[in-house]
């Protein structure tokens, strides 16, 4: 599995496996609605057939892909789950390190982006927010997250509480009155809030909707662009940071595509046009590039490139695989 270095770390996956009773469930429902084979379901839903492979196998694959699986196949994500894995996961979050003012440490990122509009709850009038804090975390205690409660009511004001927290930087999901998170915004903005409990702060933003309804159509976006990728031939696409991980792209017309900084790990790739792509930065960890066609020109590196050629890449000056 090779990437190229510019893109390495940027983006911290959270994997999850199906439990025994999951599976049987999900076998059930292949037959019931019609899909006839795991192949025939990966292909009607332009996922990656290993991907599929993995999920029915009990291997790990990545949250996103697990719960489109689950939701085309009518489950219920939570319930196939194996909570066995749960430390793995997603769920119960638990801060590794906690770096004071004089002690940092280098940490990856989750990048999520937001529009800037508040969302206001209509029945108590809360105004919903997102903290983003310098460390790494795989399960926060009730203990810490009451503590970085408290310091938050201290600074904002009393009506301030954190709904839930997230892997990767640690984001903090609050909500409050629209005065207090005005003042907390007011009090980051003007560089007097840095750190909330030796924390650093990077980021304070306002949402537009609530964390799940946020993933939820973030993950509709990434297969409806799969679906039209597939299904319409245009050159110079721009795909610049896209996440098409997972995603079946067998015999996609890709070319002279933005690719740059793309995710297309564990991606089927098999037979697509890439010639003239620009590939700078992108993460082809693991994914299928037998008989995909590249040209010159697509800003990665000579090492990348012999690795794409041994797994099957053909490249414009060569054909032969090394």
């Amino acid at each position: 599995m090779t990437t190229d270095s510019s893109k390495v770390g940027k983006k911290k996956r959270i994997l999850c496996v199906a439990s025994l009773e999951g599976i049987e469930r999900a076998e059930k429902a292949l037959m019931r609605l019609g899909f006839g084979s795991k192949t025939n379901f990966a292909k009607s839903q332009r996922l990656g057939g290993n991907t599929v492979t993995n999920f029915f196998t009990r291997q790990p694959i990545q949250v996103d892909s697990f719960k489109k699986i689950c939701q085309e196949l009518k489950l219920d994500w939570e319930k196939t789950i194996d909570m066995g894995e749960e430390k793995q996961l997603e769920p119960s979050l638990e801060i590794k390190h906690c770096p004071s003012s004089d002690q940092t440490k280098e940490v990856n990122s989750v990048e999520t982006h937001y529009r800037q509009v508040t969302i206001i709850d209509k029945e108590n009038q809360q105004t919903k927010a997102v903290i983003e804090l310098e460390g790494d975390i795989d399960t926060v205690n009730k203990d810490l997250s009451l503590v970085l409660e408290l310091a938050l009511q201290n600074i904002a004001g009393n009506t301030m509480k954190i709904t839930s927290i997230k892997p990767g930087s640690i984001k903090l999901f609050v909500e409050g009155s629209p005065e207090d998170i005005e003042r907390l915004m007011s009090q980051f903005n003007s560089g007097e809030l840095t750190e909330l409990r030796g924390f650093p702060i990077t980021n304070i933003k306002i949402l537009t909707e609530d964390p799940e309804d946020q993933e939820n159509r973030e993950r509709e976006d990434k297969w409806q662009l799969v679906q039209e990728i597939v299904s319409q031939q245009v050159q110079d696409r721009n795909l610049i940071n896209v996440d098409l991980s997972d995603a079946d792209l067998s015999k996609a017309f890709l070319f002279r595509a933005n690719l740059s900084e793309a995710d297309l790990s564990e991606a089927d790739l098999s037979g697509a046009d890439l010639i003239g792509a620009n590939l700078s930065g992108a993460n082809l960890s693991g994914a299928n590039v037998t008989y995909s066609k590249f040209g010159n020109n697509e800003g990665i590196s000579r090492t990348v490139k012999n690795d794409l050629i041994r797994r099957g890449a053909i490249f414009g000056d060569s054909p032969v695989r090394l």
